[in-house]
């Protein structure tokens, strides 16, 4: 499967790059990083086995890795792959 992403003025076609599928979701959710001491709120837009898509106030605040706490109980150590204004990409570690 391939994306068209776009470039510029013109759409490219990559390769897709997830390792497993996504589902919709709109699940509340915690960024929780520097030893547990700061806290961001987040809603989780699109989860996989491996990743999410997660949307937040300010996608440069959180740190390069975090814990991410979901409001069903789940908690998942993850590095973040993308940004973007309002949301970042993130895959699940450890």
């Amino acid at each position: 499967m391939t994306i068209a992403r776009k470039s510029g003025a013109r759409m490219a076609e990559e390769p897709e790059q997830r390792q497993s599928q996504r589902h919709r979701t709109l699940l509340g959710g915690k960024i929780v990083f520097n030893a547990g001491r700061s806290v961001l709120d987040a809603v989780v837009r699109n989860l996989s086995e491996t990743g999410a898509r997660i949307q937040t106030e300010n996608a440069l605040a959180p740190p390069p890795a975090f814990r991410l706490d979901l409001a069903d109980g789940r908690s998942f150590e993850c590095v973040v792959v993308w940004r973007a204004t309002g949301s970042l990409g993130v895959q699940f570690v450890g």
